[in-house]
C-alpha cells in the first residue's frame, strides 16, 4: 500500500489517503482514484467510539480491508485498555 497522512488532529480525526500499491518492490499508482480511509474518534458513554469511513477506494481494495479492520481494531483497543 502506498499511502500519506492527509490530515491528522490528535484525538479526534486521522485521514489516510491511499495512492495505489506496492507490489514485488514497483509502486502502482491507483489511476483515477483518489482513495481516503477516515477514522473519528468521539467520546461516548465513558468510552471512545471509533468511526471508520472510505471514500473513493477501488472495489476490489475493499474485501481486503473488511478482513483487515477488525484484527487491526482489535490490536487497538487491547493497546487503549492497557
Amino acid at each position: 500500500m502506498v499511502s500519506r497522512i492527509a490530515k491528522k488532529i490528535p484525538f479526534e480525526h486521522v485521514s489516510i489517503q491511499h495512492l495505489g500499491v506496492m507490489q514485488n518492490g514497483v509502486k502502482t499508482p491507483w489511476v483515477g482514484a483518489n482513495g481516503f480511509e477516515n477514522y473519528t474518534l468521539v467520546e461516548k458513554d465513558g468510552g471512545i467510539e471509533i468511526m471508520m469511513e472510505m471514500v473513493n477506494t477501488p472495489d476490489d481494495f475493499c474485501p481486503e480491508m473488511n478482513i483487515m479492520w477488525p484484527k487491526a481494531l482489535e490490536v487497538l483497543k487491547q493497546i487503549a485498555e492497557k
